[in-house]
């Protein structure tokens, strides 16, 4: 029994090291212009590390941020998370999402948070928090610059009835 749990041990660090890169680390990469490679976005997508906004919870509001986060650093593989994810298929649970998300921005008002929380707006029709989202995104010119670009070509023509 020791030794197979040894073995599997191994293939974990062999699999996901250390040294990997968690996805606040890769987070703060992507915001300061960096580049994230194949292989660090492979090891932060199999790590699913709590986010840093509410450490040690993992309610549906910080679970949907860790998931915004990997559309941001990745978007040709985790692009449409922000309104693809089950999260998002129901009124009931995209409220829930919405107002825990709303919870971690009253604490933590980051531009990424705020980013985070575009989507979920959207699904609840609080129309009235968008500017000032959209103000706080502004912040990071590197993030403003995605947003711009997924904003225009995916979330709002699926999200907004006025589009």
């Amino acid at each position: 029994m020791k030794q197979l749990f040894s073995i599997a041990s191994t293939f974990w660090m062999l699999c996901f090291p250390l040294s990997a890169l968690t996805i606040e680390e890769g987070m703060q990469r992507f915001l300061k212009g960096e580049k994230i490679t194949a292989e660090e976005m492979e090891a932060i997508t199999g790590r699913h590390a709590p986010a840093a906004e509410a450490p040690g919870i993992m309610n549906d509001g910080s679970h949907y941020l860790n998931f915004v986060k990997l559309s941001i650093m990745d978007p040709a593989h985790h692009g449409g998370w922000p309104y693809r994810i089950d999260l998002m298929d129901n009124e009931r649970s995209q409220k829930k999402t919405y107002n825990e998300l709303k919870a971690i921005y009253e604490k933590n008002k980051t531009p990424v948070v705020a980013y985070a929380m575009v989507c979920p707006a959207m699904f609840v029709n609080d129309w009235k928090i968008l500017p000032e989202l959209f103000k706080k995104i502004e912040e990071n010119s590197i993030l403003k610059a995605h947003f711009d670009e997924v904003y225009t070509k995916l979330w709002k023509p699926r999200l907004d009835p006025d589009f």
